[in-house]
C-alpha cells in the first residue's frame, strides 16, 4: 500500500512512546472515518478515480511525521498530530455550506472545543506538563503551518497526498526524493519554515501544487462539492441530521441515516451524487474557491517566480498554456522565468496563447456585453458545432475568477453580477484565447 510505504519513509515506527500514545485519543481515532478528500470517496467513480482510501487521520499522522522528522519538537508534533481533529464529515464541503470557499476555515473553531472535551487528551497533556493552548494553537509553529504562500508541514504533506492518490502526479520515488531534500530554515520573517535543497525537487513540488491548484477549480470538482453541501444543507433543514452530528459521527453513518429517509429531493441528490456521469456535469458559475499559491524556499532563497505567484495590485490576467500535441490546456496564475523549469506536457514545453492573436473572426470569437441593472450579460456571436465551440467563458476582476463551461449545442450566453472594472475572456477549441476589457 502507498500510505504504508509513506510512513515507512517517514520512520513512523521510530516515533516515540511519548508521541504514539497520544494516537488513542478519541477525539483522533474519530478522524479514521473522515475521509481526506472531502466525502468524493463515495462519489460517481466516473468522477473520481483516488488510488486509495486516505482519512484526516492518515493526514494528521503524516503532518506530525514530518513534523518530528525536522524538529524532534514533542509539542510541535503534537500540536501537529490534532492540527486537523475540527474537521467535520465531508471536510471542505461543509465550507462550501458555510460560504467559505476561498479560506476554507469555517469549522476551525471546533478544533478547541474537541480537544478540551476530550479527556484522555487532557489526561496525557496534564502528565507531559503541556497546556492545552500549545496544542490548540498550532499555528504558532510555523514549521506545522504557515500562511501562503510559505510552506509548513500541513501544506507539504497534502501536496504529497493530494498528489499521489488524486492527481497520480507524484510517485513513491518522488515521496522518497522530497523527504531526503527537504530541511528547516529561518524565512525572511524570521519564523522556522520547510525549505528544499534542490531546484529540481522544489519544481516538482510545484509543479503538483499547481496542477492539484487546477484539480479543484475545474467543473467537475465544483460541481460535485456544492452537490455535495446541498445534499447536507438539505438534511440539516429537514432535521435528519443536526450541524453537531458532523463532528460526532461517521461519513458512512450519515450516508445511513440520509438514506433511510424517504424524501424524494434528497434520493434524487443522493443518486445523482453517486453516479453522474462526467459529461452530465452542467455548466455552472464556479465560487471564488481559494488559490493554492506556493513560494518556497530554495537553498536559502525565496524561489519569487513561479508558477502560482502573481501580485494583488494589479488586474489579473489569464495566462493560458496549451499543448501542441495533445491540446491540453492549463491555467497559470504567473508563469515561471527560471532557464532550467516550466509547465511541460507530452514532452515538450506547452506554449502560452496570445489573446485576439489568433487567425480566427474577432467578431465571432470576442465576448461582447451589455449591462441589465445589477447583472452582465456576456455573449459570442459563434457557432457551436461538436468540432467547433466556445469551451469556456470567464470574469476576471482584480479579487476573483469565474467561469461557465459550454458544451456543443449550448447557447453562448452567460450572466454574472455586475462589475465596473474586469476582463471577460472566451475560449474556441480551434481559435484560443480571446479578451474584451469591461470599462467603468
Amino acid at each position: 500500500m502507498y500510505l504504508d510505504y509513506y510512513l515507512n519513509l517517514l520512520d513512523y515506527q521510530k516515533l516515540p512512546n511519548n508521541i504514539k500514545k497520544y494516537l488513542n485519543c478519541p477525539s483522533l481515532i474519530r478522524l479514521k472515518n473522515i475521509g481526506y478528500f472531502c466525502g468524493m470517496d463515495y462519489a460517481s467513480k466516473d468522477i473520481y478515480d483516488f488510488k486509495e482510501y486516505i482519512s484526516r487521520y492518515d493526514h494528521s499522522l503524516t503532518t506530525a511525521l514530518i513534523t518530528y522528522k525536522l524538529t524532534k519538537d514533542k509539542k510541535a508534533t503534537i500540536a501537529a498530530l490534532f492540527h486537523d481533529v475540527g474537521t467535520p464529515c465531508f471536510s471542505h464541503v461543509i465550507d462550501y455550506m458555510n460560504k467559505d470557499y476561498d479560506k476554507q476555515e469555517s469549522t476551525e473553531e471546533y478544533t478547541e472545543k474537541l480537544i478540551m472535551e476530550d479527556d484522555y487528551l487532557q489526561k496525557l497533556i496534564k502528565e507531559d506538563d503541556i497546556l492545552p493552548e500549545e496544542i490548540i494553537e498550532f499555528k504558532r509553529y510555523t514549521v506545522v503551518d504557515n500562511d501562503r504562500p510559505k510552506l509548513c508541514a500541513d501544506r507539504l504533506d497534502g501536496i504529497i497526498l493530494t498528489g499521489l492518490f488524486w492527481t497520480k502526479s507524484i510517485t513513491k520515488e518522488d515521496i522518497s526524493k522530497i523527504l531526503n531534500d527537504i530541511y528547516i530554515t529561518k524565512n525572511e520573517y524570521n519564523e522556522d519554515e520547510i525549505t528544499f535543497n534542490s531546484i529540481n525537487i522544489a519544481n516538482k513540488v510545484l509543479k503538483t501544487s499547481n496542477l492539484i491548484d487546477i484539480y479543484c477549480h475545474t467543473k467537475e470538482d465544483n460541481y460535485m462539492m456544492m452537490l455535495l453541501s446541498d445534499i447536507v444543507k438539505l438534511s440539516i433543514d429537514n432535521k435528519y441530521i443536526s450541524y453537531n452530528d458532523l463532528f460526532t459521527l461517521s461519513e458512512i453513518d450519515l450516508f445511513k441515516i440520509l438514506d433511510s429517509k424517504n424524501n424524494k429531493e434528497l434520493k434524487e441528490l443522493l443518486n445523482k451524487f453517486r453516479n453522474i456521469k462526467k459529461e452530465e456535469i452542467p455548466n455552472i458559475t464556479s465560487p471564488n474557491v481559494k488559490n493554492r499559491i506556493l513560494n518556497p524556499i530554495v537553498d536559502n532563497k525565496r524561489l519569487k517566480t513561479c508558477y502560482n505567484i502573481y501580485k494583488e495590485d494589479k488586474m489579473k490576467e489569464l495566462i493560458i498554456k496549451k499543448c501542441l500535441k495533445c491540446g491540453a490546456t492549463v491555467k497559470v496564475f504567473k508563469d515561471c522565468t527560471c532557464d532550467d523549469c516550466g509547465i511541460t506536457c507530452c514532452g515538450n514545453q506547452m506554449k502560452e496563447l496570445k489573446a485576439n492573436e489568433s487567425d480566427g473572426a474577432v467578431e465571432k470569437h470576442k465576448p461582447t456585453y451589455t449591462v441589465d441593472k445589477d447583472k452582465l450579460i456576456v455573449t459570442v456571436n459563434h457557432v457551436m458545432d461538436e468540432d467547433h465551440y466556445i469551451e469556456w467563458i470567464c470574469l476576471v476582476t482584480d479579487k476573483e475568477e469565474k467561469y461557465v463551461y459550454l458544451n456543443p449545442g449550448d447557447k453562448v450566453e452567460v450572466t454574472f453580477d455586475k462589475v465596473s472594472k474586469g476582463k471577460l475572456y472566451s475560449y474556441c477549441n480551434k481559435h484560443g484565447l480571446w479578451v474584451e476589457d469591461i470599462k467603468e
